[in-house]
């Protein structure tokens, strides 16, 4: 919904950018610490979700 107003072109760093919202206000990313979150997205873990 948000990615059209965003900077990002791709899916995953639009995510990412999302995310560092999440570290700012200490929201939780699908039950983890949001700055895990960055490392398993650059690992491709949630590459089938962002397709």
């Amino acid at each position: 919904m948000k990615f059209d107003d965003m900077l990002s072109y791709e899916l995953k760093t639009a995510v990412k950018e999302v995310i560092g919202s999440c570290v700012s206000v200490g929201v939780t990313v699908d039950g983890k610490n949001p700055k895990d979150i960055f490392a398993l997205i650059d690992a491709g873990e949630y590459d089938s979700k962002l397709a």
